[in-house]
């Protein structure tokens, strides 16, 4: 691929990532993306095939973005010992509303990608879920497995579902949430407060032991202060 192709290809990317975000993907036409890419129409059938396979590779590139950061990547090796399992969740925890509350970010493209694809499904419904969701589902289900090892599938499922709801509420619901509870999300230290009273909800809902809970928000956030520390020095 030739340098002006690649920046053509970039260009149809971050114009879709915009529209699809602004207005979902049945209110958006190939036109409008190449218009807005400066690119003519027949370059997203070259680099993409079609509007769906755009569309999904829209989805997956506000997805993939700062892989280094993103929360998801926390689940891809989930530890056998419960409490550092626990330690794993609370970091996801803190990690995801890191990433979703502030605006502007890729990740906010992506949540609003998700949000709208949820309320109107649109003909990539089905390669979404399976090529981007169910991997990351299965991730926070194999997590939560080992913090509640007898578990069986279907409450495994309810249980990812529960922790996905808290944090969504945050993301979708932020302006109520700040005016009812008197907090400042865009401030670092209320939105880590919150991501821990997520992570002890969630833990005790799990129905492990307060010791258990205390120690490990305790490991987590000397974990968290050492990252600080060094990434300072």
């Amino acid at each position: 691929m030739s340098e002006t192709s690649g920046q053509t290809r970039s260009a149809l990317l971050k114009s879709s990532i915009t529209l699809f975000s602004q207005r979902g993907y049945a209110d958006v036409g190939i036109r409008e993306i190449a218009d807005a890419a400066g690119a003519n129409i027949a370059s997203i059938k070259y680099h993409f095939g079609s509007k769906k396979d755009l569309y999904l590779a829209a989805v997956a590139e506000v997805m993939g973005r700062n892989n280094s950061e993103n929360a998801w990547k926390d689940l891809s090796e989930v530890p056998d010992d419960p409490r550092l399992a626990a330690q794993e969740l609370i970091q996801f925890l803190r990690h995801s509303l890191k990433h979703l509350i502030p605006p502007g970010s890729s990740v906010e493209s992506c949540s609003s990608l998700m949000i709208r694809e949820a309320l109107h499904p649109s003909e990539a419904f089905d390669s979404i879920v399976e090529n981007l969701l169910i991997p990351n589902n299965e991730g926070l289900i194999n997590l939560l497995g080992k913090l509640v090892p007898d578990a069986d599938r279907p409450h495994l499922n309810n249980l990812a579902g529960s922790v996905m709801g808290q944090i969504m509420h945050i993301r979708i619901f932020r302006p109520f949430v700040e005016r009812l509870r008197g907090v400042d999300l865009s401030n670092p230290d209320q939105l880590d407060q919150m991501a821990m009273h997520i992570a002890q909800f969630t833990l005790r809902g799990l129905g492990l032991k307060e010791i258990f809970i205390f120690e490990a928000i305790q490991s987590a956030r000397e974990t968290e202060a050492q990252f600080v520390q060094e990434n300072k020095s």
